[in-house]
């Protein structure tokens, strides 16, 4: 029998993107947004919010059986409801207008900045979050931003790194955090125009791909802990 609702919400999801905005309160805002806005079909909480539906019910359900993005929207920050955490690697607000164009200047200069007397924030950031799971959204795009030797040195270090799925729209890498090996996968940013659609563009670009590592034998097999109730 299949269950529209069902949410089984075992894996703390972390999603990682680029850069914070100037005067731009993420929580506060974003809870304004998924429950008194009816947000579109096309924009950057779409695939964040699937993928998050994803994650959370296994893939148990095939794309075009998980619930609107405005239906899991409403059920965010609720009892019995969704969660995740998200981190942005520069915390320097940027104040540009066009809100999807970067400064990788303002962004290089707070990696760091980030750094000094060797304190590493970012390692201690994601001590404390501890996720089951990080989605990244394209961050080692060096074509577009020539940041990614800082992701390498500062956020994500080559010595705890390791590919284990090269696919065409999704990456799946592993990582050690607080000596466990999590699962991270790189795919588009959730912004990216032709690919955010709510309805076949998220199933292709985001969803189908993300699925299929997550169902993959090389995944099960590097991450066995991965699908363990409650981390047992």
């Amino acid at each position: 029998i299949y269950c529209r609702n069902v949410v089984i919400k075992k894996h703390k999801v972390l999603f990682v993107a680029r850069e914070d905005r100037q005067n731009w309160y993420s929580v506060k805002e974003w809870m304004k947004i998924f429950h008194k806005t009816k947000l579109s079909k096309q924009n950057f909480f779409v695939p964040l919010l699937k993928i998050l539906y994803g994650i959370e019910n296994d893939f148990l359900f095939f794309y075009n059986n998980v619930p609107t993005v405005n239906e899991i929207a409403n059920k965010i920050g609720v009892d019995s409801g969704l969660s995740f955490a998200i981190m942005e690697l520069s915390k320097y607000g940027n104040s540009n207008a066009d809100s999807k164009k970067c400064d990788p200047n303002l962004m290089k200069e707070f990696f760091e900045n980030s750094h000094l007397n060797d304190n590493d924030f970012f390692r201690e950031e994601l001590l404390i979050l501890n996720p089951d799971i990080i989605v990244t959204n394209n961050i080692w795009d060096n074509a577009l931003l020539k940041i990614s030797e800082y992701i390498d040195k500062y956020i994500f270090k080559n010595e705890d790194f390791e590919t284990i799925i090269n696919g065409k729209n999704a990456i799946l890498y592993s990582i050690k955090i607080n000596n466990r090996t999590i699962p991270l996968i790189d795919t588009y940013h959730f912004s990216k125009p032709g690919k955010n659609s709510e309805n076949e563009q998220v199933k292709k670009y985001f969803y189908n791909p993300i699925m299929k590592i997550i169902k993959s034998e090389k995944f099960v097999k590097k991450f066995p802990e991965y699908n363990k109730p409650n981390g047992a």
